[in-house]
């Protein structure tokens, strides 16, 4: 096992590139996206208080970015997750959709083989409605503004295709109607295919 795991790697530095992302101008990805939220907020309902969160999910990420010069760009991209939302005591709440559609501005280094990036992102989110498991209600969930944090790290796998991956971090809150607001947190884990021209 450990032999092909360093098979794997050596093939990988081998047909590697040089850094040629500062020529590019327009790159264009897709990548699967670990959405794992990082607070939870205590609930009151009844007289008792509950530690509710949102479930830790996989779901997809597809955005472009545009380089205004070889070490700037900005990048806009749209994530799709479904996450379940409960107690630590009541169990499931109800399944929501999280849709926050973003803008990061990017600062990027070259590093050789590797083009490494990031910058400030805000963002727009939009909630499904939270949908509780029956007899329940289902809950019209706000959308929200948020800001954070990315930051990311192409492979040149050749001049126009790269492997990429990154991390981001959105300060967030969900406002259920007629509820009190959840502090979500998220962070992003990406890991995608990237293609540049």
């Amino acid at each position: 096992m450990k032999r092909s795991i360093l098979a794997v790697a050596a093939l990988v530095l081998v047909t590697a590139h040089p850094s040629l992302a500062a020529d590019s101008k327009v790159k264009i990805y897709g990548m699967l996206a670990y959405v794992s939220p990082l607070a939870e907020s205590d609930q009151t309902v009844a007289g008792v208080t509950d530690a509710v969160k949102a479930s830790s999910e996989i779901g997809y990420n597809f955005g472009l970015e545009f380089r205004a010069s070889p070490l700037i760009g900005l990048e806009f991209d749209y994530l799709y997750a479904t996450q379940e939302v409960t107690a630590d005591k009541a169990g499931l709440l109800g399944e929501t959709t999280f849709q926050p559609i973003s803008g990061t501005l990017n600062l990027h280094v070259p590093l050789g083989m590797f083009d490494a990036y990031g910058g400030l992102t805000a963002a727009y989110v939009n909630w499904g409605d939270l949908k509780a498991p029956p007899p329940g209600v289902d809950v019209k969930v706000d959308p929200e503004f948020a800001y954070g944090i990315s930051g990311g790290l192409d492979l040149n796998l050749t001049p126009n295709l790269a492997a990429t991956g990154g991390l981001r971090w959105l300060n967030l809150q969900a406002q259920p109607d007629g509820g009190e607001a959840l502090d979500v947190n998220p962070l992003f884990t990406r890991l995608g295919i990237a293609w540049r021209f």
